[in-house]
């Protein structure tokens, strides 16, 4: 199961895509997710607008369809629910599969799919230090009303960099668990908890101790959400940055009209 899960992690390829600002692409990842949610139009447009992101990034296409066939169950239980509680005409006489319900599973498959692209393109082009840079810069605004955004963008970026890890870890946990013997999904319900918690537990000190760690390693070097910080690249917004805002804008006003 842990081994299936994909998560992306930074990819440097230094192509246009890599070098767009990152509030640029957090606003066109929410942009291009909205205009999906307007019309099978604006729906097929962010289809294309998304393979092409994936061209000019040369994103390799096994890391997403890694990433969207690791949640196969997801898409999976999304139609098969759409299927048998939306009302409609009956597909079968005496079955309760409505062709509404196929078409909305199917549709809301679709974003789905969509979501999981777009954000994997945005981790797979944009390091960890300027996401955070990015999300601290986006939620400056919040710093009037008294909130560490500094420290809530740190918070959100170390969590997004922790998923990799933490299903790694539990890979590796679940192999020397077999090693010894120890099968989790097998035997009754008691049984698959208690190995369950032989998993578990270790997973959770295991993180406890790396984000201690990380923590020190932050202390050391002097970091705290307090002082200002000066960044060696400041952000600034070039022609390529400007044409991702007007495409997507496009694409919203043309999903929604």
């Amino acid at each position: 199961m842990f081994k299936s899960i994909a998560a992306p992690t930074y990819n440097n390829n230094n192509s246009c895509i890599h070098k767009l600002d990152p509030r640029i692409k957090f606003l066109a990842l929410l942009g291009l997710i909205c205009a999906s949610f307007c019309s099978i139009l604006g729906l097929g447009l962010v289809f294309a607008i998304t393979f092409l992101a994936i061209a000019l990034g040369r994103i390799s296409y096994a890391k997403i369809l890694k990433a969207l066939y690791s949640l196969k169950w997801l898409f999976i239980f999304g139609i098969i629910f759409h299927v048998f509680f939306t009302p409609g005409r009956y597909i079968f006489t005496g079955w309760r599969i409505t062709y509404e319900g196929l078409y909305m599973g199917i549709l809301i498959s679709l974003r789905l799919a969509l979501l999981i692209m777009n954000s994997s393109i945005l981790m797979l082009t944009t390091s960890p230090i300027r996401l955070t840079q990015g999300l601290e810069s986006m939620l400056s605004p919040l710093k009037r009303l008294g909130l560490p955004t500094a420290a809530l963008a740190m918070m959100i970026t170390l969590a997004m960099q922790f998923v990799p890890v933490l299903f790694s870890e539990s890979h590796r946990l679940l192999m020397a668990q077999k090693a010894r013997g120890i099968i989790i999904g097998e035997g009754n319900i008691i049984q698959k908890a208690r190995n369950a918690l032989v998993l578990i537990l270790p997973l959770i000190i295991g993180a406890e101790r790396k984000a201690e760690n990380v923590a020190l390693a932050m202390h050391i070097r002097g970091y705290s959400v307090k002082r200002t910080r000066s960044r060696l690249h400041p952000f600034k917004l070039y022609h390529k940055d400007y044409i991702v805002v007007a495409m997507v804008m496009l694409v919203m006003i043309i999903s929604c009209f």
